[in-house]
């Protein structure tokens, strides 16, 4: 059945858009300039392409959207799918704050609507693996975990080096653990743009004393991705650099000279197999299956709270001045002037700009590069899409 909507075709919407093609389910593709796509158009003749969202949410043939625009619209798209009755697969990150987040887990219990998130290492055959190896304490008693992803940004960036990239490893530390950490700390490099870190290390302390180190960044030389978790009874490397991702398990333990004197016992690392499974396509064939059925994904929307909880924690230590409290939500890349009024529950995102002497109601929308004033008065519950002046 045809009754998937794709809002989307950047270089990752487009990997969705293949998968939901040989699914057979794609009915719409939703892009802002579909003249730019005329290839794809070609090769996939039978699907509708459209640049009025309109049509995708008055459409009964579609029962879902699969979201893969840019981080910063995924809030707006997400609230709109489900105001009109979609059920909604959203990729990372679903939204910027646990407030935002509730509020669109309230919107789809109300409408009984399926929302899930993308957080795709929840599907990776080798996260599975490890986590079969915790359970079944292969590892003894975890000491600490670091990670590394480093990928070449395609600059300006549209997402920072935490929500971007660091959230990948962050999801699985918070998974293997359970748990969120006692402390946190963050630093944050932003040289090419302000407010946009496109580098980051993270420092975490669990309970029993576990660590875990992440380090992301937008700005390197060549692609890097690789976890390591350290136990008393062995270890384990994840890698992702290769022509193919691999396993490895190491058998070394800490052992104790005369009940005093610690000693690493060394052993031969021993390759884990892992199954030829596609992590974005068992993904996507989860969330269709939890659409036919009424089943709960294994990345329900309401699963990703604990990492945007932390995730917000530690944007806020890198932007101490998003941490007083106010009734309405500004991203860090918006400017807003003197003498400007915001009412209570109200989103400015990205690099819009609200002038001097304006003001904006309670309950709005104002999306990407919108530019409000000076002195312009817009009313409650008003929604302005993105590039508005």
């Amino acid at each position: 059945m045809k009754d998937i909507a794709l809002l989307g075709v950047g270089r990752w919407g487009q990997k969705l858009l293949h998968l939901l093609h040989e699914e057979g389910v794609l009915h719409t593709v939703w892009t802002r300039n579909p003249v730019q796509y005329a290839d794809l158009q070609k090769r996939y003749p039978e699907v509708k392409w459209t640049a009025d969202l309109r049509q995708v949410w008055e459409t009964p043939e579609v029962r879902a959207v699969v979201i893969a625009t840019p981080a910063p619209t995924h809030p707006t798209l997400t609230e709109a799918a489900l105001q009109a009755g979609k059920a909604v697969f959203c990729e990372k990150p679903v939204a910027f704050s646990a407030a935002q987040l509730r509020q669109l887990l309230t919107l789809a219990t109300e409408r009984h609507l399926l929302f899930m998130g993308g957080h795709i290492l929840r599907y990776h055959p080798a996260i599975e693996k490890i986590q079969a190896l915790l359970r079944e304490g292969q590892l003894g008693q975890l000491l600490y975990l670091s990670s590394e992803r480093a990928n070449p940004g395609r600059f300006p960036l549209t997402e920072d080096a935490l929500w971007g990239l660091a959230i990948h490893d962050l999801t699985v530390v918070l998974d293997f653990l359970g748990t969120q950490p006692e402390k946190s700390h963050i630093h944050g490099q932003a040289t090419l743009t302000s407010n946009m870190t496109e580098t980051v290390w993270v420092h975490l302390t669990f309970p029993q004393g576990i660590q875990a180190h992440l380090f992301a960044s937008w700005l390197t030389p060549e692609r890097r991705r690789r976890l390591t978790l350290v136990g008393t009874e062995g270890m384990v490397v994840f890698s992702e650099e290769g022509p193919s991702p691999t396993l490895y398990l190491y058998p070394h333990r800490v052992e104790w000279r005369d009940g005093q004197t610690p000693q690493l016992s060394l052993k031969e690392a021993i390759p884990l197999p892992l199954p030829p499974t596609e992590p974005l396509r068992a993904e996507i064939a989860d969330f269709l299956r939890c659409l036919r059925t009424g089943e709960r994904p294994r990345t329900d929307a309401a699963s990703l709270l604990p990492i945007t909880q932390l995730a917000e924690k530690l944007h806020r230590q890198l932007f101490p001045e998003a941490e007083s409290p106010r009734p309405y939500f500004v991203h860090p890349t918006a400017l807003i002037d003197e003498e400007v009024e915001i009412g209570e529950g109200t989103r400015i995102w990205h690099f819009s700009h609200i002038l001097r002497g304006s003001r904006i109601g309670k309950n709005c929308v104002l999306g990407q590069n919108v530019v409000v004033g000076p002195f312009v008065r817009v009313g409650n519950h008003c929604k302005i899409q993105n590039n508005v002046s």
